[in-house]
Protein backbone atom coordinates (compact mmCIF):
# COMPACT_ATOMS: atom_id res chain seq x y z
CA UNK A 1 0.00 0.00 0.00
CA UNK A 2 1.19 3.87 -0.93
CA UNK A 3 1.87 6.13 1.56
CA UNK A 4 2.05 9.66 1.26
CA UNK A 5 5.30 11.91 2.46
CA UNK A 6 6.18 15.48 2.59
CA UNK A 7 10.23 15.91 3.28
CA UNK A 8 12.00 19.55 3.22
CA UNK A 9 15.88 19.30 3.12
CA UNK A 10 18.42 21.50 3.99
CA UNK A 11 22.16 21.21 2.80
CA UNK A 12 25.17 22.20 4.36
CA UNK A 13 25.85 25.43 4.99
CA UNK A 14 29.21 25.73 2.79
CA UNK A 15 27.44 23.41 0.19
CA UNK A 16 27.55 25.52 -3.23
CA UNK A 17 25.35 24.65 -6.26
CA UNK A 18 22.46 23.76 -3.99
CA UNK A 19 20.26 23.33 -7.03
CA UNK A 20 22.05 20.99 -8.52
CA UNK A 21 22.55 19.12 -4.85
CA UNK A 22 18.76 19.01 -5.07
CA UNK A 23 18.20 17.69 -8.28
CA UNK A 24 20.80 15.14 -7.82
CA UNK A 25 18.78 14.27 -5.08
CA UNK A 26 15.17 14.06 -7.00
CA UNK A 27 16.65 12.11 -9.72
CA UNK A 28 17.67 8.94 -7.11
CA UNK A 29 14.77 9.19 -5.91
CA UNK A 30 12.80 8.06 -9.24
CA UNK A 31 13.04 4.40 -9.00
CA UNK A 32 11.68 4.31 -5.74
CA UNK A 33 8.85 6.72 -5.68
CA UNK A 34 5.22 5.88 -7.49
CA UNK A 35 4.90 9.81 -7.50
CA UNK A 36 6.86 12.92 -6.67
CA UNK A 37 6.88 16.86 -6.21
CA UNK A 38 8.98 19.03 -5.78
CA UNK A 39 9.43 23.14 -4.86
CA UNK A 40 11.15 25.26 -6.18
CA UNK A 41 10.23 23.30 -9.40
CA UNK A 42 12.85 24.75 -11.72
CA UNK A 43 16.07 23.84 -10.09
CA UNK A 44 17.12 22.26 -13.20
CA UNK A 45 16.97 25.94 -15.15
CA UNK A 46 17.54 28.18 -12.86
CA UNK A 47 20.26 28.87 -11.18
CA UNK A 48 18.36 31.26 -8.19
CA UNK A 49 16.74 28.40 -6.62
CA UNK A 50 19.97 27.74 -4.77
CA UNK A 51 19.38 30.85 -3.14
CA UNK A 52 15.95 29.91 -1.48
CA UNK A 53 17.00 25.86 -1.35
CA UNK A 54 19.37 27.39 1.52
CA UNK A 55 16.90 29.59 2.63
CA UNK A 56 14.26 27.57 2.83
CA UNK A 57 14.93 23.92 2.09
CA UNK A 58 13.81 21.61 -0.72
CA UNK A 59 10.42 20.65 -0.19
CA UNK A 60 9.46 17.30 -1.71
CA UNK A 61 6.47 15.27 -1.28
CA UNK A 62 6.37 11.78 -2.61
CA UNK A 63 4.19 8.60 -2.52
CA UNK A 64 5.96 5.43 -2.32
CA UNK A 65 5.73 1.97 -0.96
CA UNK A 66 8.71 2.20 1.28
CA UNK A 67 8.15 2.10 4.76
CA UNK A 68 8.92 5.23 6.93
CA UNK A 69 12.31 4.11 8.42
CA UNK A 70 13.39 3.13 4.69
CA UNK A 71 12.61 6.17 2.98
CA UNK A 72 14.30 7.93 6.22
CA UNK A 73 17.30 5.98 5.51
CA UNK A 74 17.65 6.43 1.73
CA UNK A 75 17.31 10.28 1.98
CA UNK A 76 20.57 10.15 4.81
CA UNK A 77 22.80 9.22 2.19
CA UNK A 78 22.24 12.35 0.50
CA UNK A 79 25.21 13.83 0.18
CA UNK A 80 26.42 17.46 1.25
CA UNK A 81 23.04 16.49 3.93
CA UNK A 82 22.32 19.07 6.39
CA UNK A 83 19.67 18.11 8.34
CA UNK A 84 15.54 16.63 6.83
CA UNK A 85 12.08 16.81 8.03
CA UNK A 86 10.25 13.62 7.26
CA UNK A 87 6.73 13.24 7.60
CA UNK A 88 3.55 11.22 6.55
CA UNK A 89 0.92 13.04 4.93
CA UNK A 90 -2.76 12.82 3.71
CA UNK A 91 -3.73 12.64 0.38
CA UNK A 92 -5.02 15.75 0.63
CA UNK A 93 -1.21 17.20 0.31
CA UNK A 94 -1.23 16.34 -3.59
CA UNK A 95 -4.55 17.63 -4.33
CA UNK A 96 -2.49 21.38 -4.89
CA UNK A 97 -0.23 19.29 -7.45
CA UNK A 98 -1.73 18.62 -11.41
CA UNK A 99 -2.88 15.26 -11.66
CA UNK A 100 -1.49 12.41 -13.40
CA UNK A 101 -3.56 10.20 -15.69
CA UNK A 102 -3.74 6.84 -14.43
CA UNK A 103 -1.69 3.55 -15.69
CA UNK A 104 0.84 6.35 -17.76
CA UNK A 105 4.32 6.48 -17.04
CA UNK A 106 5.55 9.84 -17.12
CA UNK A 107 8.77 11.15 -16.36
CA UNK A 108 8.33 14.84 -16.56
CA UNK A 109 11.19 17.60 -16.01
CA UNK A 110 9.77 21.04 -17.43
CA UNK A 111 6.68 22.43 -15.87
CA UNK A 112 3.53 21.56 -17.49
CA UNK A 113 1.20 23.65 -16.31
CA UNK A 114 1.29 27.55 -16.53
CA UNK A 115 3.25 29.99 -14.68
CA UNK A 116 0.22 31.73 -13.80
CA UNK A 117 -1.24 29.02 -11.80
CA UNK A 118 -0.72 29.91 -7.79
CA UNK A 119 -0.69 25.49 -7.36
CA UNK A 120 3.22 24.51 -6.96
CA UNK A 121 4.23 23.08 -10.25
CA UNK A 122 4.57 19.30 -10.81
CA UNK A 123 8.17 18.84 -12.17
CA UNK A 124 9.05 15.25 -11.67
CA UNK A 125 6.59 12.52 -11.90
CA UNK A 126 6.57 8.76 -12.20
CA UNK A 127 3.74 6.66 -11.99
CA UNK A 128 3.71 2.89 -12.77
Amino acid sequence: MSKCYQVNVFFQSDCVLENIKAYTMIFGLIGLVEELYFLPEDIVDNSDTSAYIRNNGLDIFLRTKMEYEQLKDQLNKTPSLERLTLKMVDESAFEAFEPVPKNKKLIETQPIIKQITKKPIRCFCQTY
